[in-house]
């Protein structure tokens, strides 16, 4: 089994923030913690890497706020209009 090296954790972290944002596009919910740690197992068992359960912790902490800020600022550029609320010309 491999370590969770910086580009494995931004991979696992990629694939649990996509969980969350199909989550909430599907029910309007986000995912319980639950289904986050088993989604979070279930990724490392089957790319062969292994994490502690506080990194794991911090993983799904993270991936919160991410697809959190993601919904946001999707909003926003609905709202705006706009693709980006930076790209207002």
């Amino acid at each position: 089994m491999k370590v969770l090296d910086a580009e494995t954790k931004a991979e696992l972290l990629t694939f649990l923030v996509v969980g969350q944002l199909f989550a909430f596009a599907l029910v309007g919910e986000w995912l319980r913690t639950d289904h986050l740690i088993e989604s979070a197992q279930m990724w490392l068992s089957s790319n062969g890497t292994a994490c502690d359960w506080l990194e794991r912790a911090k993983l799904i902490e993270a991936c919160r706020v991410v697809a959190l800020k993601q919904v946001r600022h999707s909003r926003l550029c609905c709202a705006t209009g706009s693709q980006s609320p930076k790209s207002r010309d």
